[in-house]
């Protein structure tokens, strides 16, 4: 089974596939959609013309914020949130006053979302490669629903090393998510050391889980005595 990466250049790069992290075969059975066909899946569902009316997956963001590890956020923090969707987590970040830019693989979806939210910052890319943004550049990543929708192929690695990649060092990755910490506060999914941050989490709203990842600050040059 071959699956895809959609780039936002719009060049297809086959790859090899693999199972969901939740998803056990001799359980669940052999997963029926590939990579390829759930971007599909996506786009046909961001041509609907009900998704104009928007879908926040687990709830509003208000419900969640509370349950965010670290002190509150600041005016200046930089927000990125992938996997947008038709969500309206960016814009409800924006009415509180932060910076934010908002991106997804869907064209579609990007395409929508401008019109509904001219006013912020849409860009089209895959979180699995995002050249577009510099190291270092945000304060704050945000995800809802992303790694339960789309984390399946164990393709999470190339998204949390660009997410950790463009994080700056004391800045926090946010996960909204169903899975379970003895599932995701694991060496195989959040708690890799490679990925260069610590994780806390907690039950939040309606039993959904925020994981939350601190980027480690950088280490500071030795004085020379």
């Amino acid at each position: 089974m071959a699956w895809t990466i959609w780039l936002h250049c719009a060049v297809l790069i086959p790859v090899l596939a693999q199972q969901d992290a939740f998803h056990d075969e001799a359980r669940d059975g052999k997963l029926q959609m590939t990579a390829e066909d759930r971007y599909r899946y996506w786009e046909k569902t961001y041509s609907d013309p009900r998704a104009a009316d928007g879908k926040d997956w687990y709830g509003a963001w208000e419900e969640f914020q509370i349950d965010v590890a670290g002190p509150a956020f600041r005016k200046s923090d930089e927000i990125l949130v992938v996997g947008c969707g038709n969500s309206n987590l960016p814009s409800d970040l924006a009415q509180q006053g932060f910076s934010v830019v908002a991106m997804d693989y869907s064209k579609k979806v990007i395409k929508l979302q401008r019109q509904r939210f001219p006013d912020l910052k849409w860009v089209h890319a895959d979180l699995r490669r995002m050249p577009r943004f510099k190291d270092k550049s945000f304060d704050f990543v945000i995800e809802k629903a992303l790694m339960d929708g789309e984390g399946a192929f164990r393709e999470w690695p190339l998204m949390f090393s660009e997410i950790s990649r463009v994080l700056r060092p004391g800045g926090r990755f946010i996960s909204i998510s169903l899975g379970q910490p003895e599932e995701l506060n694991t060496e195989l999914f959040f708690r890799n050391s490679s990925y260069g941050w610590t994780v806390q989490y907690a039950l939040s709203y309606d039993d959904y889980y925020v994981y939350t990842m601190t980027k480690h600050p950088e280490a500071q040059p030795t004085p020379e005595l």
